[in-house]
């Protein structure tokens, strides 16, 4: 039943500290993490196949060995993307190379990159859970429904999520999905944007890598979807860091914390903020 396959990412590396962030031990998010595994079913096709993998040898000599349920092409692929396997840290270090301020953040958080979704509908999902919250408690409003309304699957004995599917939301109550510690509000947001995706109004993948900023303008007009969560859920589907949530109060402290009057390099606008916002967090913490 199965498989394994190997990711060998171009160093510097890192996500295993995204995962530790963006987790919480034993809790689907629906990423299951723990020390250096990480464990979820990844939409294959019109079903699901679960994928587990152990990440290594951070940051200079990454290795990221997998197992899979599916077909190794087609899973291997998801989890490269997921990853971001093929983003170029160096490429980042030498645009930045000439800001000395920029380029101490970057060589700080050598390798480090956020995870990636593929479809802006889990990425709305999960931007609009993190509203107004602090993480560790979006992580776990998060766990909560992916535990009642997720897509489940128990294969010897352990267990692999994924975000609920939209018409799984779409027929779920306001007052039901409320039980789950979420506000009126984005109750009704979930739904809403469940309806766009049964409905088939989302915007695809290859309509968000075309025009980031014009999906993250439409995007804002789904009920409970403001400027914030737009360029957030965009963020997450990019293939590289055109775009950033450019209003997140962590983003702006961070940058404020840094003595940085711009987001930086165009292109890797969306990885500054995401690195400002890290030490706006720690130095909170």
């Amino acid at each position: 039943m199965w498989s394994s396959f190997v990711l060998k990412p171009k160093p510097p590396y890192v996500v295993t500290r995204h995962l530790e962030l963006f987790t919480l031990e034993g809790l689907p998010s629906p990423v299951v993490y723990s020390r250096g595994v990480c464990r979820s079913l990844a939409p294959a096709g019109e079903g699901y196949e679960a994928v587990e993998c152990r990440i290594s040898g951070e940051p200079l000599e990454p290795l990221i060995e997998c197992r899979t349920t599916g077909d190794i092409d087609t899973v291997s692929r998801i989890v490269a993307e997921r990853l971001r396997i093929d983003f170029d840290y160096n490429r980042f270090l030498d645009e930045v190379r000439g800001n000395d301020k920029l380029y101490r953040l970057a060589m700080k958080h050598l390798g480090l990159r956020p995870t990636r979704l593929l479809r802006l509908y889990e990425a709305l999902i999960d931007s609009v859970v993190k509203q107004r919250i602090s993480l560790r408690m979006a992580v776990r409003i998060m766990a909560r429904l992916v535990e009642s309304y997720g897509v489940h699957m128990n294969i010897d004995g352990v267990d692999f999520y994924w975000y609920p599917e939209a018409d799984t939301l779409y027929n779920t109550s306001v007052e039901e999905l409320r039980r789950h510690s979420l506000t009126r509000v984005k109750a009704r947001s979930l739904k809403e944007i469940a309806a766009a995706e049964v409905e088939g109004r989302l915007p695809g993948l290859r309509e968000v890598l075309a025009d980031p900023w014009g999906v993250a303008g439409e995007l804002t007009r789904i009920y409970g979807v403001g400027k914030w969560t737009a360029e957030l859920a965009v963020a997450m589907v990019l293939d590289d860091f055109r775009l950033g949530p450019t209003t997140d109060l962590a983003v702006v402290r961070g940058l404020e914390r840094l003595g940085l009057d711009s987001s930086g390099p165009e292109r890797y606008r969306g990885l500054v903020m995401y690195l400002a916002s890290l030490e706006y967090e720690s130095g909170k913490a």
